[in-house]
């Protein structure tokens, strides 16, 4: 019944990734440096990613790898839901973009810490289950 469900939730990932980017699968495939076949293979659920592939890809959107096999909708947290503010620090005022940057690497530290505690508690609730 769940045999499908990671390349499934995966695809919805990388489908939710791209559109959120703005990118072609082509400049997609590009940014994520695996071959456009392979990208338009792992978008249809087709694929059949290696763990390792899964962590680089994982590591380019700024997203855990748990995140890409979640099971339920797709809502950016943690590094994803920081995408973008590091550019928009880069456009402020030099006088204040070292203290905008100083909040921002703490902010994601702390993203980080709650998304590891959180799989933390998820791998405990899978392993109090079997």
């Amino acid at each position: 019944m769940y045999k499908n469900k990671p390349a499934t939730t995966f695809a919805a990932t990388l489908s939710y990734e791209m559109r959120r980017r703005n990118m072609s699968v082509e400049e997609f495939a590009i940014f994520l440096d695996i071959g456009k076949t392979s990208l338009q293979d792992y978008l249809k659920g087709e694929g059949n990613p290696t763990l390792h592939t899964m962590e680089l890809i994982a590591d380019k959107l700024g997203i855990p790898v748990y995140q890409m096999l979640w099971h339920g909708p797709v809502q950016p947290y943690g590094r994803a839901a920081l995408n973008g503010v590091r550019d928009e620090i880069m456009q402020l005022h030099p006088d204040v973009r070292n203290i905008a940057y100083q909040q921002f690497l703490s902010l994601q530290s702390t993203y980080d810490l709650s998304d590891i505690m959180s799989a933390r508690e998820e791998v405990n609730v899978i392993l109090t289950q079997t």
